[in-house]
């Protein structure tokens, strides 16, 4: 399934023409299902899309390493899913193994993988993010680096919008993100 997935992204990446997720589009219904999803509608209201060639200048998934310090929660309540996102940082061969593409491209497409009841499972998105004023406005790295934003976004995806994902596990996360279980002890 990823290399059928890989293909169909390579495919995109060399026509060259930007692509936007048609399954979790730059709109509200991404960040906040009004039927579905608690939390403060006007907050997401606010929200700008922008593509990360309009955020940042040059725009790299990884510039300069993978560390659990990169990154920097914004407002949205996923600090379980970002501590888990940190742990997993500490061996950065375990962030950088789920992504597909590691370069970015004029697309602006990237494919990622999560564990969906044991099986890798590719996750794909485009780079719009939440942002504002003149940065994301929930996670990101501190130095500038993507690779954060875009996981965050694909946990997003998997949860069916942003604010679906406000508190949760860890131990959850994990079993997602590293494909082995996990559990939650509560002392």
């Amino acid at each position: 399934m990823m290399e059928k997935k890989w293909g169909e992204v390579q495919a995109i990446i060399a026509a060259g023409e930007k692509w936007t997720d048609p399954d979790f589009p730059p709109q509200l219904s991404s960040l906040i299902n009004k039927r579905h999803d608690q939390g403060n509608l006007t907050k997401y209201r606010q929200i700008e899309w922008r593509r990360a060639s309009d955020i940042f200048d040059e725009p790299q998934i990884f510039s300069d390493g993978i560390n659990p310090t990169d990154i920097q929660q914004g407002g949205l309540g996923d600090c379980y899913f970002l501590a888990c996102l940190a742990s997993m940082a500490e061996t950065a061969e375990c962030v950088e193994a789920r992504f597909v593409t590691k370069e970015v491209n004029d697309a602006g497409i990237y494919l990622m993988s999560f564990y969906i009841n044991g099986i890798k499972t590719p996750v794909v998105v485009d780079d719009y993010i939440p942002t504002r004023g003149e940065g994301p406005c929930f996670a990101r790295s501190n130095d500038g680096e993507l690779w954060v934003c875009l996981m965050e976004k694909a946990w997003a995806k998997l949860y069916g919008t942003y604010a679906r994902m406000e508190g949760g596990d860890p131990a959850f996360a994990a079993v997602h993100l590293n494909g082995s279980p996990a559990k939650t002890i509560w002392h």
